[in-house]
């Protein structure tokens, strides 16, 4: 049931609550319970950083579920009052901006200013502001960068979650970096949980790299991911350091632990009573490339000495 997909931090027992004022609470919805279980373990250790303590500050409740299950999630979050919701991902966000016009939003992952949610980066206005990493147009660049890896494959392939916000634009954007490139492009929508059918599907239809779009719904799976991509000899191209600390070719993106810093200060300075007008919409200033030097063995792949001098990490 969607009231159990929920991780609960920081609550009181009935008498020590009747003896000490009511603590705000900050409330995170996200896909999937690994992305859940994975704020649970490190958000707490941010907030702290940011001078609040969970249990004594504030209450934090952490929910998660699949893309259908979002906005009744939004909405049982709504009617618990918190005094901040934490979203992660295009879905979760729309989803909480639908439930609510009231309560603080702060946005990890997309484009508020794209999803129509602030006026902009500088000054959002209205209540909501957050931390981007650029999704879109780092599945381009994540595009490039697997192109460049693989010199003498023709057509590759990009993951994207079924449903998701701003699909048309980010799918069109991809298929013009890709004719800029000189390659054949194969889009494969999908729901949260991905089946190895797909992948012998894209290995039928020769895809010979495939980039998996940014969604917490997919950094879950990125064991999966790897084990069916390199069964089928399908190099994977990713987000996060840790994808390919699991098995993707590549990855490139900001550094999450950062970006989570930055929303914990920013929601501490909305507790302590900044509106989130005031709050600028941030870009992260760092990114990183990391090859997987074991990965491209198993594949048979040797990578680009251009892209082994860019890398911030070769993984053995």
């Amino acid at each position: 049931m969607i009231a159990r997909r929920a991780l609960l931090a920081g609550l009181l027992l009935p008498c020590a609550a009747m003896a000490q004022p009511a603590r705000p609470l900050v409330s995170v919805l996200t896909i999937g319970a690994g992305q859940a279980a994975r704020i649970m373990a490190h958000f707490p250790n941010h907030l702290l950083a940011a001078g609040l303590r969970v249990g004594r500050d504030l209450d934090l409740d952490i929910r998660h579920g699949t893309p259908e299950e979002l906005p009744a999630l939004a909405r049982e979050i709504v009617r618990r009052a918190p005094r901040l919701i934490i979203t992660t991902g295009s879905p979760a966000a729309v989803a909480v901006a639908a439930a609510t016009p009231d309560i603080p939003l702060l946005v990890l992952g997309p484009d508020p200013t794209e999803l129509g949610l602030a006026e902009s980066l500088a000054q959002p206005g209205g209540r909501v502001t957050g931390v981007i990493i650029f999704a879109g147009d780092l599945d381009v660049k994540r595009l490039e960068l697997l192109a460049e890896a693989l010199p003498q494959v023709s057509r590759l392939g990009v993951l994207v979650l079924e449903g998701a916000p701003l699909r048309a634009q980010h799918d069109a954007a991809l298929r013009q970096a890709a004719a800029v490139l000189g390659r054949e492009l194969l889009i494969f929508p999908t729901r949260e949980r991905v089946e190895p059918a797909l992948f012998d599907r894209m290995a039928a239809e020769g895809i010979g790299g495939l980039v998996v779009s940014a969604s917490p719904a997919f950094f879950d799976q990125t064991g999966p991911l790897a084990a069916m991509a390199g069964a089928r000899g399908i190099p994977l191209a990713c987000q996060w350091r840790e994808m390919a600390e699991a098995g993707c070719l590549l990855s490139y993106g900001p550094d999450r632990n950062l970006a989570w810093r930055r929303i914990a200060g920013m929601a501490a300075e909305i507790l302590r009573g900044t509106p989130p007008h005031r709050l600028p919409i941030e870009r992260p200033m760092r990114f990183e490339l990391v090859l997987n030097g074991g990965a491209a063995r198993r594949l048979g792949l040797d990578l680009p000495t251009s892209l082994l001098a860019r890398a911030e990490e070769v993984i053995e």
